[in-house]
Formats: structure tokens, C-alpha cells, sequence
């Protein structure tokens, strides 16, 4: 892109590692490396990463990612959940399941470090977009869970239809940003409106009552962004997903999504209920076991077992699942420190994306951060409101929020330089009782 108006050069530079980083981003986020490599024998997502580290650290990049706001939250984060394992509660089980933290933390480097322009960025936030169109052809391609007829993906990271929820949500804002983008294929921008359609009817066919409170969440969030033109829209969306809602929801899963309101034991509510029962009591585990473990927490995928034996110790039926809550689950498992190094990451960011969000949009190149700055915000939401009800802390989806955050700071930082400080607008004169000025001006003289 050039540098109309901005005063900015932007060159090449990076072009062939930054999609050698491009191709690792869509194969993580789109989960197609599952598919594609599902015994693992090809080891694709491993020997990609090695790649893209030795290219990231042959950019010089690397520092600028570690030394980020966010790589500061990140770096904390990490080394705490290492310094953790040897006061694990079973040892071996959380050093065996650290590796898979650790490739979502190099994930962060790799995301963020191979992205050297704002037309790259632009790209990217455009490769996000058809990862999560991959997402949701997986989602239809494998059916519905035969349980209880929820769309989820057969096997690999989809499988819970909750966690499906959640990856379309977070992927909703980039697909809005494709279709709105004017630089955009014609092609994907003509296919991105009924894309969306599929997905919304994809979030609300997986019977995830977290998913469906996200995305009320999203509209709110978004109504009290926009003006009044965008507002309305708004509610034009809102309306039609309440539509959508009547028309493709079954009944008896409609009667699932109504136990959030209400908790009349019926033949059709009675699972959803004790799933909200079970969910509450694993939540009220986390809690006591933080309170046990409060500097180490149980250790990295150690909830499940600890959570078992609390129910045990109550005269209760156990029950062997991990906490539904990521705050939960992170506190559990790290401890106080860990869960204010997640929240770092978390708080960082949104600090940042909503200070770039209100950039003046004086050239085509700011007011383009400020709109992917908002893409990645209500991404950001998404992550944290579906979040509340997922399993999601360990995996690829924050780092990869994150990285693209640092990423977007240390790109538009010439562009904001370039445009100098904001200019605002004078403050308006405060109001003054001319009378009493006048008679203390008397009284003086």
C-alpha cells in the first residue's frame, strides 16, 4: 500500500516469511492441519513452526514481540505455568502437558513477528476471515453430535459444540471486516454475507447457551460503539438473529437455550439444567482449589482429578471434567499470580485496541487501523465472553489476539507519528457569575 496522505513509505520487506507465517496463522486458526494431518505423522504444524522461528529470528524481530506489552504479559504467564510444574500435584501429567501450552506461547511470537506492513496486516486480518469459512465448512461438512443433535465437528478441537460456538464467534468480526473492506476480492466480499448467515446459524444449531449469550454480548458491545446509522443497523441484526433463531432452531433445543431464563424440570430440560448444575459446581471447585493452591495452583491439567476428589471428599458422585470457565480453570491450575498474568494479556490488549480504535481518521491508512483495531476488539470480546463458559485458556486463541495487538501497535506507530498529536477540540469555557467577578474585582481594587 502506498502512502497517500500518511507520509509513510511502506516497502516489501518481509514478503516471503511474512506467508510462510501467513500459512501457519490459517492452518492453527482454521484447524484444517487437523484433517489434513490427523495421526500426526506428517508433523506439518511442527515443522512450519520451526521454520517460521528461524525466520522470525532471522528478522530481528523476535526481541520487539518478547519486549510488547503483551509479550511482557505473555512472557510472565509462561514462566510462571514452568516454575509451576514442580509443585504440580502429579508432576508428570502437567510436564507432559506443557508442550502444548508452550507451542500456543511460540504461536505468539510467530503470529505477530512475521507481519512487517499494514497491507500484510490488512492481508492477514483477510486470511483470519477464511480460516474461520473453513471453520464453518468443517462444522456442516461433520454433521451434528448424535448426543443430543449439536452441531459440533466429529473429532480434533471443534468437537465440543461449545468450543465450535466460541471459534466461529471470534472469527465473526474478521468475516464482517472482509465484507466491508472495498480492497477486498469482489468474490469473497459478494460470498461473505451469506458465510455469515451460515455461521450465525451454525452458533445458534450448536445448542451452546454460552454462545448464545456471546453473542447478545457482541450486539451490546457494539451498539453502545456505533452511531446512531450504525445503531440501527444494529438492530436490524438483532432482529433478524431473533428470526433466524425461531426459524432453525429446533424445539427441544430452543427449550435448552430457555433454561437460561428460567429452571422448570421437564423431560426436555432436565439434562441442560444438570449441565448448569455441573457447570456451577466446577466452577465452585476452581474456586476452593485457588484458595488450597493459591501462589502454584494444582498444577497445568491437573483440575480434572483435583476437582474429582473434592467431589469424593463431599460424599458425592465425582465427576472426572475440567472447569468450563478459562478465569477459573487459570486460577486453579497457576494460581493467583497465573491468572493475573492471563488477565494481563487480556486487559493490555483491549487498552490498546480501544486507543487505536478512536485514532482521528485523517488518512485512509489510520482510518484503516481504527477499523482493524475494532475487528480485533469484539474478537477480543468474543474470546472473553465465550470464554466464561469454554475450555479455552491453553490454546492458540488469545496468543494469536494478542500477537496480532502487539503486532498492530508496532505497525501504526509510523502512521500516528506521521499525523502528529490529535488535535481536540477546545474545552468549552467554564461558566462564570459575572456578578460575584465583579464584586470581587471591587473588593480588590
Amino acid at each position: 500500500m502506498g502512502a497517500s496522505g500518511s507520509g509513510v513509505e511502506e516497502t516489501t520487506q518481509g514478503s516471503g516469511v511474512f506467508w510462510l507465517g501467513a500459512v501457519y496463522t490459517f492452518l492453527m486458526v482454521s484447524r484444517t492441519v487437523e484433517f489434513i494431518d490427523g495421526s500426526g505423522q506428517l508433523h506439518l504444524t511442527f515443522i512450519l513452526g520451526l521454520a517460521c522461528i528461524i525466520a522470525l529470528i532471522s528478522t530481528g524481530l523476535l526481541p520487539k514481540m518478547l519486549i510488547s506489552t503483551q509479550g511482557k504479559w505473555m512472557n510472565l504467564f509462561c514462566f510462571w505455568v514452568f516454575v509451576g510444574l514442580p509443585f504440580s500435584t502429579w508432576k508428570g501429567g502437567s510436564v507432559h502437558a506443557f508442550p502444548g501450552w508452550f507451542k500456543s506461547y511460540l504461536t505468539f511470537l510467530i503470529v505477530g513477528g512475521l507481519i512487517f506492513t499494514l497491507k500484510q496486516y490488512r492481508t492477514i486480518t483477510v486470511i483470519l476471515a477464511l480460516s474461520t469459512i473453513s471453520q464453518i465448512y468443517l462444522a456442516y461438512r461433520n454433521k451434528v453430535n448424535a448426543e443430543e443433535d449439536r452441531l459440533a465437528v466429529t473429532y480434533g478441537s471443534l468437537g465440543n459444540a461449545n468450543d465450535l460456538a466460541s471459534a466461529l464467534l471470534i472469527g465473526l468480526p474478521f468475516i464482517l471486516f472482509a465484507m466491508s473492506d472495498k480492497k477486498v476480492n469482489p468474490l469473497l466480499r459478494i460470498l461473505c454475507p451469506p458465510l455469515l448467515i451460515a455461521l450465525l446459524v451454525a452458533v445458534l444449531k450448536t445448542g451452546s447457551r454460552g454462545g448464545l449469550v456471546a453473542m447478545a454480548i457482541l450486539l451490546m458491545v457494539a451498539f453502545v460503539k456505533s452511531h446512531a446509522a450504525g445503531k440501527m443497523k444494529i438492530i436490524v441484526g438483532g432482529i433478524a438473529i431473533a428470526a433466524m433463531f425461531a426459524m432453525v432452531v429446533p424445539s427441544d433445543m430452543r427449550t435448552r437455550y430457555l433454561t437460561i431464563f428460567k429452571n422448570d424440570r421437564t423431560a426436555l430440560t432436565v439434562s441442560a439444567l444438570d449441565s448448569s448444575t455441573a457447570r456451577k459446581e466446577l466452577l465452585t471447585n476452581a474456586f476452593l482449589l485457588t484458595l488450597r493452591h493459591p501462589v502454584f495452583g494444582v498444577g497445568l491439567a491437573q483440575f480434572s482429578p483435583q476437582s474429582f476428589n473434592l467431589f469424593v471428599s463431599r460424599g458425592v458422585v465425582g465427576m472426572w471434567f475440567t472447569c468450563h470457565d478459562i478465569f477459573g480453570l487459570v486460577s486453579s491450575e497457576t494460581g493467583i499470580p497465573g491468572l493475573i498474568f492471563f488477565c494481563g494479556i487480556i486487559v493490555s490488549s483491549f487498552r490498546l485496541l480501544s486507543r487505536l480504535a478512536k485514532v482521528e481518521k485523517s488518512t485512509p491508512e489510520l482510518e484503516l487501523i481504527s477499523r482493524m483495531s475494532n475487528t480485533l476488539l469484539m474478537s477480543l470480546v468474543a474470546y472473553v465472553a465465550c470464554g466464561i463458559f469454554n475450555t479455552q485458556a491453553y490454546t492458540h486463541q488469545l496468543p494469536v489476539l494478542a500477537a496480532l495487538t502487539a503486532a498492530l501497535d508496532r505497525i501504526s506507530a509510523p502512521y500516528l507519528a506521521a499525523a502528529g498529536p490529535v488535535q481536540r477540540a477546545p474545552m468549552p469555557a467554564p461558566y462564570v457569575n459575572r456578578r460575584l467577578a465583579q464584586r470581587t474585582a471591587q473588593a480588590v481594587s
